[in-house]
């Protein structure tokens, strides 16, 4: 982690590693191809990226098509 936004501070503006976090983040790629109002303006993209984390290491990287 290399910024933090709002109440917390990285302490001497050095990267934290986050050992803490395990888990998935899925990240939108590629072009827009739907904005839903009804469910609160959700956008829909072509891909993902899909990022696997397991005590703070990064595991697995896909790229996949959602349409």
């Amino acid at each position: 982690m290399v910024n933090l936004e709002g109440k917390y501070r990285l302490v001497d503006n050095e990267p934290l590693f986050a050992s803490w976090y395990s888990g998935i983040f899925e990240l939108p790629q590629g072009d827009l191809v739907d904005c839903n109002v009804e469910l609160g303006f959700q956008l829909s993209y072509t891909k993902a990226v899909k990022l696997k984390f397991v005590s703070g290491v990064l595991v697995e990287s896909t790229l996949r098509d959602v349409i």
